[in-house]
């Protein structure tokens, strides 16, 4: 029987497994251990054949399977529960120390992209062990795994199963990602199932980008720099980003390998993580500014200008860098000229630790107002963190999830949608002033202040709005504003801060005893003019 597939339904199986009596098993009806959880019913992958990336040069046999474009069709597949096939295993042994990065192996499918963002995440434990429902089942033999995601921006919970791929009649380990067999780790296998499951399955995984795991993994803001724009401060935006230790990375989003970058030692469809950075004067007095990259794949390195034995480097540049290619492996430098040449975007995750996100569902005005307005209000000052003129409060507007609605919801025509944000302040008088605004088409926006502008009781006022872009240029409305009819019918709107006293990392909806920070719609007859 076909089951017909439904976001809210699917997060709703929680509350089904909640109430699971012990020894009654879960029986996952949206990700079954079944091929239907393996391939894609996407057209392009029915009857597409195995590719092989075409390099330049040799990669290791496994590396090079996980870059296929699509699954083998002839490979047969049964399922094992992992309680049966490892009796020893653990979520995470020990999470009081750093996770080893060793427990993230791909498997034999090309979403390098993923595993590339479990690394980057996987930096700070807290990022991964935030996810996870420890007390789920603690004390009973259950089936299934808790996971803690964000969907469209509100923070749900994913339950999976207990069963995982493997190939038939194959002596091998698990079908796609590994275990680390030192530690039995598995969180790495469950979050990319979870992964699978919101995406049909394991083959709509195979390609994508840091930020779509970004957005389903985390709440924080995200800021996505395409090089194709000039932007006149990314090299100052990225070095301040690297200095907070925000989450920088980049990648080449060719669909076909590019002969030249091959040459100069880079893989498109790939993502590398910005580490460092510095400004130097050669010889010529000529002054370069340099980012420092970390390939954590461990495949090729740049062999261009300021690669690691390039011969622009001296020994008095490498001391001044602090930098020793011997010893840094998988790590290189690039002029910021070449590095947007070369790479096609950068990411930027502005995590913080010790912030909490709050939230609320807003519903889109009517067909004839061209406007939406949320009005937001700050109770009970943290007034360390208030004071503190380099803390920053993040407000945040999150619309439908593309990959999401693409694959899981097999909307394959959906496109994000252009939206305007204005942020004001409200003064005394109903007069407002305004402090930000933003437009674009990413499905997480956001805007922000610095937390010694917010006193306490202050109110803002956010004003989002639709417009109807002209389809030769999507960069410019129309003369005559017009709404977009495909507008969303709502919206999830957040802050992301740690002005108000909370407990830390907290994620709060907008429930009525929530008393910090109040998200809520403005009505029509409070609507600014």
């Amino acid at each position: 029987m076909e089951i017909q597939k439904s976001i809210k339904k699917l997060i709703n199986q929680y509350k089904a497994v909640e109430n699971l009596k012990p020894g009654i098993l879960f029986n996952d009806m949206y990700f079954p251990p079944s091929d239907k959880s393996i391939y894609s019913i996407n057209p392009l992958y029915k009857n597409k054949s195995i590719q092989k990336p075409q390099l330049l040069f040799p990669l290791e046999e496994e590396f090079s399977k996980s870059q296929y474009s699509s699954l083998p069709k002839n490979i047969k597949y049964n399922w094992r529960s992992i309680s049966q096939y490892m009796k020893d295993y653990n979520i995470i042994k020990n999470i009081n120390v750093p996770l080893p990065i060793e427990d993230i192996i791909q498997g034999d499918i090309g979403n390098c992209y993923f595993f590339s963002a479990l690394k980057f995440l996987s930096e700070e434990p807290e990022r991964i062990i935030s996810l996870i429902n420890f007390n789920c089942n603690k004390n009973l033999k259950q089936n299934f795994f808790d996971v803690y995601t964000y969907i469209n921006g509100y923070k749900s919970h994913i339950v999976i199963d207990d069963k995982f791929p493997f190939i038939q009649n194959s002596q091998s380990d698990f079908s796609f990602c590994k275990c680390n067999k030192k530690t039995n780790n598995i969180w790495p296998m469950i979050l990319e199932k979870v992964w699978a499951k919101m995406n049909s399955s394991y083959e709509d995984t195979i390609q994508g980008n840091v930020s779509d795991v970004f957005l389903f993994f985390n709440p924080c803001p995200i800021k996505l720099y395409h090089h194709d724009i000039k932007y006149s401060n990314l090299f100052e935006k990225i070095c301040n980003s690297i200095d907070q230790n925000f989450i920088v990375c980049a990648d080449m989003s060719s669909k076909n390998e590019n002969i030249l970058l091959q040459k100069l030692g880079v893989i498109s469809n790939h993502a590398y993580r910005l580490i460092g950075y510095g400004t130097i004067l050669d010889s010529s007095g000529t002054k370069y500014n340099l980012v420092k990259i970390y390939n954590s794949f461990q495949i090729t390195s740049w062999l261009g200008n300021w690669s690691p034995f390039s011969s622009k480097w001296t020994p008095e540049l490498k001391t001044l860098l602090n930098y020793d290619p011997n010893k840094e492996k998988n790590v290189y430098y690039m002029d910021i000229n070449d590095y947007l040449k070369y790479y096609s975007t950068t990411y930027i995750l502005y995590w913080h630790k010790q912030y909490s996100y709050f939230y609320n569902k807003i519903n889109i005005s009517g067909i004839n107002e061209p406007f939406t307005c949320c009005k937001i209000s700050f109770n009970n000052l943290n007034y360390f963190n208030k004071n503190n003129s380099k803390d920053i409060t993040y407000f945040i507007v999150n619309t439908k999830n593309k990959r999401i609605q693409q694959n899981f919801k097999n909307n394959r025509n959906f496109k994000d949608i252009f939206k305007n944000i204005y942020l004001y302040k409200l003064e005394e008088k109903e007069q407002m002033i305004l402090i930000d605004s933003i437009c674009g088409t990413e499905e997480r926006i956001s805007l922000q202040i610095t937390n010694n502008l917010i006193n306490e009781g202050e109110e803002f006022i956010l004003v989002i709005s639709f417009p109807y872009l002209d389809n030769e240029d999507k960069f410019q409305i129309k003369k005559n504003f017009s709404i977009n009819p495909n507008r969303p019918k709502s919206i999830c709107v957040g802050v992301y801060s740690n002005i108000c006293n909370n407990s830390l990392n907290e994620i709060r909806d907008n429930t009525n005893d929530n008393n910090n920070i109040l998200i809520e719609p403005v009505t029509n007859n409070e609507n600014p003019s």
